[in-house]
């Protein structure tokens, strides 16, 4: 995905709001740090496809993606200078 498909996928899909996260708290969080000290992110799977219905499964994705997309406008912030 190219920097012009990001900028516009940012455009077009609706990040979470704090609050919208705290539902997913449980399955999506931020916890400690890997050995190059980069921030670990737990996203728990399994507890959410065995207790998530069908129709909370898109959501608890655009959780994981609302996590994520900081993280990757910050690499293509530093991938630029």
């Amino acid at each position: 995905m190219n920097a012009c498909m990001t900028i516009k996928w940012r455009e077009t899909y609706r990040i979470l709001s704090p609050e919208e996260l705290e539902t997913w708290a449980n399955m999506v969080f931020w916890h400690g740090y890997d050995l190059m000290h980069r921030p670990c992110l737990i996203v728990r799977l399994g507890l959410a496809c065995s207790c998530l219905p069908s129709h909370d499964r898109p959501r608890f994705a655009q959780a994981v993606s609302t996590f994520l997309s900081p993280v990757v406008l910050l690499r293509f912030h530093f991938a630029a200078i």
